[in-house]
Parts: structure tokens; C-alpha cells; sequence
């Protein structure tokens, strides 16, 4: 919740929303490990233009909505901190943090429809890809993730929010990289995985290519559940995970043996790299709620990817995607779509007349540009699929000034146990 600025290093009690605040709540102060209703005292030990962080010393009343986090390093790794929050209290906090975002724009003009939950009680065991981070030594690497804040790396042997498929793949991979003594952040920098139906792919991130992974690549393809072997070539620093060019090690081709993924009785095709979503048993709910807002008319998806969102439909459709590998996996599956290779910030698409408009652009969002240019194609309707509600809310602004006005706001959890979660907003123009 919001409490009253502090000073870095002061100390003070306080009454908590989930982790101390969420993003987007303006004035508020976030502490790992608190629960909405915990009362505790805290030291504050970071004060910024958004917020504040602080350090939980004390509890001195639990919340009614306080649960027993299941994961061991929860408090230092960061990746899932609202695991001690009861989960239907944290789709409840999720939804009061949206209302509060959306406050003093145009969607609070329309009522905010309640958070669409992952399946599962609570939910464990739903994401699809994971990059870690490697750190330790050559021939005893430990994989992990980063402590929030900071470059300093969490071990972890066993996550809980990882797909089972993936845990056992990780479990094997990492012999083989010791058994080959791969140097760690010097030589291999992260362990990409990506799970399929019943295999995953293995993407072996590196600082140089100066490494001939072929040996590697070849034990990698003897263990069971592993589809394929990548190599990436990442020489930049700071926190960019991926290079530009990814080339295939070992195993077989794409073409030869495509790596499904079946989403809602759909099968997609995966790419070891490309954008897919990361939960794909919230996916079909996401999509459901895109469908579900269509207007009348051809189609026109901007950011569109390997078309996940537009799978299953009918009518005509026209793809905008920058990545070429996605762009060509979207051609291939999708036989009533034209497929464009562009940036859609280079507004090749303007003159293409459409009803309506899916956009499901980067957190970025959609920027000034595209907003006011979406107009241009005639369309009546625009469903907005965000990952980011923050730049939907920013969004929301332009699109006002452009005629275009809310008319339905569908939050879907797609990341259990964080603040993060996606919104599908239907906005209509001259109707």
C-alpha cells in the first residue's frame, strides 16, 4: 500500500499490499516477503522517483492470506515473490493495482473485469522456456537466476514454476557441460531451454564463438527428451540474454522434425529462440479473450509473431512481424494469412485496409507513432493484447485522442506468483 515517503535507512511500521506495493501504485514501498494485511516493521533502504525498497525486520501480525512459500531461496531469488500470498488473493491485488493504474485514464471509464487465473491449485509448474544464468567453475557450473537488483547469482536446483519437462532436460544437461568443462560467464553465459509436447530445445548461450560446440552438441542429442542442440553468440553486456544469430548444433533440423507445442487442441510450431508464450496453459485463456473481441471484417495483427493470437481463425488476415524465423513459422502455419517481414514502427501496414486490429507489441507498447497511425487503416475496432499494463495505460492516451474508446478490459494471469500480469483491452472508433 501506499505509506508516507521515507528516507533511505529509516525505519517504520507498515501495513502491506503484496511484496509492500506493485508496480505502477506510485508512492509505495516494496519488501520482499510481506503479504497484504502483514503488519511489520521494516527498514527502508532505497528511495527513487517511482517508489521505495525496504528490508522486512520484523512481523508482527501475519495476514489471513499468508501461505507457507514452497520454494527455499524465494527471499533471495526474486523470481516469484508473491509465492507466500494465497492465490486468490493475488489475483485480488493484482486487480486493485490495475484499477489504481488505470486511474486518471480513459479505460477507468469502462469496469475492470476480474483477473482470469492460471489453472492449477495454486499453480506450479507452468512456464515453457527458461534462461539461466551460469555461474560457478569449469567442470562444477551452477545454473540460477539473478538476485533482484543486482548481478549476483541465486543457485537453483529445483524450480517450482518451471515445467517438469524442462526440470528433468536441465537436470541432464548440466553433466554434460561439466564433462566438457565449459567455462563459465567467460565462455558460457546462459542455458536456454524450450519446451514442446514431449521434448525441448537446448540453446547454449556463449560470450564468443571462438568454442566448437559440435562434441557438445552431440552427447547433448544422447539424452532423452532433448530435440535439438543451438549455439547463440552473445559478446554485449548488460542484461541482454540473446545475440543476434542463432545457428543449429546438433540434432535435427526444424525442417526435418518441427518441435510442436499444442495449445487448445492447436498444434504450433516452436522456434529454439522466437517469441512464444512462456505459459501456454493461460495462453488458450488469452487467446480465448482475444477471439472473444473481434469485429467484423479482414484482420490486420501487428506484432504478430509465429500468429499465435490469430490461430484458428477464418478470415483473412494480414501478420506484421519483425523476426524473420517467427514471420516464417507464421507463414507456414497460418494458410489464410499474408505475412509481412517489417517492423511495425515503419508503418508499412497503414494503407491496408482492415476491420479489425490485434496488436501485441513489446512492454515498450505501442508507442506514439503506431497509435496515432492505426487509425489510417479504416479499422473499428483494435483488441490490445498487453504484456506491459503500464505502457497500456501510457497507450490509452493517444489512442483517446485518435477516436478511439475503451469498451472492455480482461486481465489474465500469466505470470502466478509476481505482480506482472496481461491485459486484452477492446477499444472502438466511429462505431
Amino acid at each position: 500500500m501506499c505509506v508516507p515517503w521515507p528516507s533511505a535507512g529509516s525505519e517504520t511500521p507498515l501495513e502491506s499490499g503484496a511484496g509492500g506495493g506493485a508496480p505502477g501504485l506510485g508512492a509505495t514501498v516494496q519488501v520482499a516477503g510481506l503479504v497484504p494485511g502483514d503488519v511489520a516493521k521494516i527498514r527502508v533502504e532505497a528511495v527513487g522517483r517511482s517508489g521505495a525498497f525496504g528490508a522486512l525486520l520484523a512481523l508482527k501480525q501475519s495476514s489471513p492470506h499468508r501461505v507457507s512459500a514452497p520454494c527455499p531461496v524465494v527471499d533471495r531469488c526474486g523470481g516469484c515473490p508473491w509465492q507466500m500470498v494465497r492465490y486468490d488473493e493475488q489475483l485480488r491485488e493484482k486487480h486493485r493495482a490495475l484499477i489504481e493504474l488505470f486511474s486518471g485514464t480513459p479505460l477507468a471509464s469502462i469496469a475492470l473485469e476480474a483477473v482470469i487465473p492460471t489453472p492449477g491449485e495454486p499453480p506450479f509448474g507452468f512456464r515453457e522456456k527458461v534462461q539461466m544464468p551460469v555461474g560457478g567453475r569449469a567442470g562444477d557450473l551452477l545454473l540460477g537466476f539473478w538476485a533482484p537488483r543486482s548481478r549476483d547469482l541465486i543457485p537453483v536446483a529445483h524450480c517450482l514454476v518451471q515445467s517438469p519437462l524442462l526440470e528433468r532436460v536441465r537436470a541432464r544437461v548440466v553433466p554434460v557441460l561439466n564433462r566438457h568443462r565449459l567455462v563459465p560467464e567467460e565462455e558460457l553465459r546462459t542455458v536456454l531451454l524450450r519446451a514442446g509436447d514431449n521434448a525441448a530445445y537446448v540453446t547454449l548461450v556463449t560470450r564468443h564463438d571462438r568454442r566448437d560446440l559440435t562434441a557438445v552438441g552431440a552427447e547433448l542429442m544422447t539424452l532423452p527428451e532433448v530435440a535439438a542442440v543451438y549455439h547463440n553468440v552473445n559478446d554485449t553486456t548488460g542484461n541482454r540474454v540473446l545475440g543476434p544469430v542463432t545457428r543449429h548444433v546438433a540434432g535435427p533440423s526444424p525442417e526435418e522434425a518441427p518441435l510442436f507445442r499444442t495449445v487448445g487442441g492447436t498444434p504450433h510450431t516452436l522456434s529454439a529462440t522466437g517469441f512464444f508464450q512462456t505459459n501456454p496453459h493461460a495462453a488458450a485463456t488469452l487467446r480465448g479473450a482475444v477471439h472473444a473481441s473481434l469485429g467484423e471484417g479482414p484482420i490486420l495483427e501487428l506484432y504478430g509473431g509465429t500468429g499465435f493470437l490469430v490461430r484458428g481463425l477464418r478470415g483473412p488476415v494480414l501478420l506484421v512481424e519483425a523476426n524473420p524465423e517467427a514471420a516464417a513459422v507464421a507463414a507456414a502455419s497460418l494458410p489464410n494469412a499474408r505475412v509481412r517481414v517489417e517492423d511495425a514502427a515503419a508503418l508499412g501496414w497503414v494503407s491496408d485496409a482492415a476491420g479489425t486490429i490485434i496488436a501485441d507489441p513489446p512492454r515498450s507498447g505501442l508507442g506514439v507513432v503506431v497509435a496515432r497511425a492505426l487509425a489510417q487503416t479504416g479499422a473499428h475496432r483494435l483488441v490490445y493484447a498487453a504484456c506491459s499494463p503500464e505502457a497500456l495505460a501510457r497507450d490509452s492516451h493517444t489512442l483517446a485522442e485518435e477516436g478511439w474508446r475503451p469498451r472492455r478490459a480482461v486481465p489474465v494471469d500469466m505470470f502466478p506468483h509476481t505482480p506482472h500480469v496481461e491485459v486484452v483491452a477492446t477499444f472502438e472508433r466511429g462505431v
